[in-house]
């Protein structure tokens, strides 16, 4: 794992974080603002377009991570996320079978609508996805390929450490602050570095994950 993109990760999820606080507490003072933590369980893998010798099998992870909200008027709320992947996959190249292994973290913020059923909170949202790779790995019985290593000050890595998604979430909340949620990200922008104009392969996940949602006064709602 390159520390030098630990260390780079750290300060950028703490700038982004106290940024997104700051934001949002300036233009929505009169929201109520809560937060919590979520563990999820990931299934990854890649959308595989231009070529018909690349096939993608998504595999089982794991999620960890943390999220603010701002519930602002008429139901409607802004979420910022911050997770730490681990994700894995096969991907069979030429007839060869490989395991792909990632670590990482995602930086995200949803706008997002939540009504009540019952004695349920209900919530759904979208929005936008930053992806920031600490590594990734594409082993066999024969080599191990470190994705983001490049040869040289003007190479090119064969995948991009930073990248683009899009992600969606459903999710329900028990009164006790209990949250289950199931979400979907998709990148749109090709992951490869080196040799993207052969083919195209974009990450998505599918997830289920439980967290608890702290801050939140149950007797308003």
């Amino acid at each position: 794992m390159n520390t030098n993109s630990l260390r780079r990760g750290s300060a950028r999820s703490l700038a982004l974080g106290l940024l997104l606080v700051l934001a949002c507490g300036t233009l929505h003072g009169q929201s109520r603002v809560s937060w919590g933590v979520r563990s999820e369980a990931n299934l990854s893998g890649f959308i595989v377009r231009q070529s018909n010798v690349v096939f993608s099998h998504m595999h089982p992870g794991a999620t960890l991570g943390g999220f603010v909200r701002f519930d602002l008027p008429e139901n409607f709320f802004l979420q910022g996320e911050l997770l730490f992947h681990y994700k894995w996959s096969k991907m069979e190249v030429l007839h060869v079978s490989n395991t792909y292994q990632y670590g990482g973290e995602e930086i995200s913020f949803y706008v997002g609508y939540q009504w009540r059923m019952a004695s349920l909170q209900w919530y759904a949202g979208a929005g936008m996805v930053g992806e920031f790779g600490y590594c990734a790995w594409l082993t066999n019985d024969h080599v191990r390929l470190d994705l983001y290593r490049k040869k040289g000050p003007s190479a090119l890595s064969a995948m991009k450490s930073r990248n683009s998604a899009v992600g969606a979430m459903l999710g329900v909340e028990l009164p006790c602050g209990v949250q289950i949620q199931v979400g979907y990200r998709v990148d749109v922008v090709n992951v490869l570095d080196a040799n993207r104009s052969l083919l195209t392969l974009l990450p998505h996940s599918v997830s289920i994950g439980v967290g608890y949602r702290f801050g939140q006064k149950r007797a308003e709602r």
